[in-house]
């Protein structure tokens, strides 16, 4: 399925693509994990509902964006995010994020809420522990080049043919250690939940932020929150797509 074509918007941190509704529907932001492309995005627009946007996020050493510099803290990433998009949050919208996304999510989610009252209907993360889990140790920001890389063979996501490319993987390690390293520092600095639901979706399988890591996020969410086992690992929305998209479907259409 190639998806529709992507449209340029003069803003490097967006991408859409195809077509916005008529009449405006809900815009869809779609952040992707660390070491994820905004592309890979691309065949939801077809797949959802018509009057979901799909808006693709790209940060700073992502994508088409990788020889920029990425971010190495929190309130410079989000405060820079955040400006990127608010000229898109005025109009209803929701957030989905993976992982890393899915913590940038959130963060972007609570500053579009306090700032566009009623706009932001609902945040979806996935593969993400909530906010008061302990993330697990050692760190892999932390571990030597080859370690590092090991441990990305083990968690799946990032294509053989990449890792078998001494030199790609080389190239592309600093963004990959940054947003790692931003997604185990990541803690809850709030103190109380935001008034966006939250549906927080967890694969079965994942070693990493299963259900006992992920089952927190009912908390930290407004009413409607919900947390639900999705099959397969860490990476579900990549082997089966079509769930996750059916579960965005039915809570967004007709919103």
């Amino acid at each position: 399925m190639e998806g529709p074509e992507m449209v340029e918007s003069g803003n490097p941190w967006v991408l859409t693509f195809g077509e916005p509704p008529v009449p405006p529907g809900i815009r869809l932001f779609c952040l992707p994990y660390a070491g994820g492309s905004p592309h890979s995005f691309h065949t939801w627009a077809e797949a959802l509902d018509p009057r979901i946007e799909v808006v693709a996020v790209a940060l700073p050493g992502q994508g088409h964006r990788i020889s920029e510099k990425p971010h190495e803290d929190w309130t410079a990433l989000t405060a820079d995010a955040f400006a990127a998009l608010e000229p898109l949050l005025e109009q209803p919208h929701a957030f989905y994020g993976h992982s890393f996304g899915a913590r940038l999510g959130y963060e972007l989610a609570r500053l579009a809420a306090d700032r566009y009252p009623g706009a932001t209907r609902r945040l979806f993360v996935g593969g993400c522990r909530s906010p008061q889990w302990p993330q697990d140790r050692p760190y892999m920001h932390e571990q030597p080049y080859d370690g590092f890389v090991a441990s990305l063979r083990k968690l799946g996501g990032t294509p053989t043919v990449v890792l078998d490319h001494p030199a790609l993987m080389r190239s592309l390690f600093p963004s990959l250690q940054a947003q790692i390293r931003l997604a185990e520092l990541w803690e809850d600095v709030h103190g109380a939940p935001t008034t966006v639901p939250v549906t927080a979706m967890y694969g079965q399988e994942d070693p990493i932020d299963g259900e006992a890591a992920m089952r927190g996020w009912a908390a930290f969410g407004g009413p409607g929150s919900e947390v639900l086992a999705m099959a397969g690992g860490h990476f579900f929305l990549d082997a089966d797509p079509a769930s996750v998209l059916s579960v965005i479907d039915a809570r967004l259409s007709g919103v």
